[in-house]
């Protein structure tokens, strides 16, 4: 999957000018609990002093997700969702949004060799691993693929073109599609989204359903939405001037589309897509995110992490991209 280029906007300074205008800050917002913070007013009150290298933070589990202030009545409430790697923070306001249960102190990731795995206390299984592939793979071996504990792909069905904005299939949907099946995966279908208006994302969602029928496909997770900007500055597309909420507008389109034909939905989004462009309390679809990290560092509830573009497999010509998704 094509994978945005842009980079988090990362608070790089923990000293105590930071940490006190961010109380500061707290304090203006205890009325409004909800109000979204200006990440320029925080960067300002740091650019005084050069960034200093921090010890990684280690809060209790109760206050593992977000530092907390009183509100106007007195109650304890969250005030910033905090990610802290010891050498860069990004401060985000609270959304109304589910919190994710694989977040927790209490989970621990399993490690063997390129599959990752949730595990909860007592060593159960939470996650189960898999990938997505598109035409990038050419050929695959899906008997090979499915020896390597992969229990699901997920294959690119289409894409719509960045500058000319005309729908294509993938050159190997129909081979993916039905390779996974016979090799005993389960198989969903994604299609790349370049839709500028909401009658465009409706016509992506009935393209994604013809080419099932037509095929007699029947995919046995949720079909995906993935609305990724060009990933180059260099080339212009047809989606370069479009905002969030527009985005947001597309992917609600698509999903409504989707599941008035009895399908489930699902929308793809890296870290800041999620953040900066969508607005998630509008949506109600699962989430798929994509952020490339030892952790899973998404806090709000999502069904699927994409946690390697990179990965190697047997049957599998170059790269591959990698996920978990959560167990039923």
């Amino acid at each position: 999957m094509l994978i945005l280029a842009g980079l988090f906007l990362y608070l790089t300074n923990e000293n105590s000018n930071l940490k006190r205008r961010v109380s500061e800050l707290e304090q203006q917002t205890q009325s409004t609990s909800n109000e979204e913070v200006s990440f320029s007013e925080i960067t300002a009150a740091s650019e005084t002093e050069p960034a200093q290298e921090t010890s990684p933070v280690q809060p209790a589990a109760s206050d593992s997700i977000f530092e907390k202030y009183k509100d106007e009545n007195g109650e304890i409430v969250p005030a910033w969702v905090i990610y802290d790697n010891g050498n860069e923070r990004l401060d985000l306001p609270v959304i109304d949004k589910p919190l994710s249960k694989l977040v927790s102190p209490d989970n621990q990731i399993a490690v063997d060799g390129i599959k990752r795995e949730f595990r909860d206390m007592s060593g159960a299984p939470l996650t189960r691993f898999g990938i997505d592939v598109s035409q990038h793979q050419d050929v695959i071996d899906w008997e090979k693929v499915a020896e390597q504990d992969v229990t699901f792909a997920y294959v690119r069905l289409g894409y719509r073109g960045y500058e000319t904005g005309r729908m294509v299939t993938d050159n190997f949907f129909l081979a993916n599609f039905t390779g996974a099946k016979e090799a005993g995966l389960d198989t969903g279908v994604y299609f790349f989204s370049q839709a500028i208006t909401e009658d465009e994302a409706r016509e992506e969602a009935e393209f994604v359903l013809t080419k099932l029928n037509e095929n007699g496909f029947e995919p046995d997770l949720p079909i995906v939405f993935d609305w990724e900007q060009h990933p180059s500055g260099d080339d212009p597309a047809r989606t370069d001037d479009i905002d969030g909420d527009i985005q947001t507008e597309c992917a609600r389109a698509f999903s409504e589309v989707i599941r008035e034909n009895g399908y489930d939905c699902m929308v793809y989004m890296n870290m800041r897509t999620a953040f900066f462009r969508y607005d998630l309390e509008e949506m109600d679809d699962d989430i798929w995110i994509a952020d490339y990290s030892d952790e899973d560092r998404f806090i709000y509830e999502h069904k699927m992490w994409q946690y390697s573009q990179s990965g190697v497999l047997d049957g599998i010509n170059g790269f591959v991209d990698l996920n978990v998704m959560t167990l039923d």
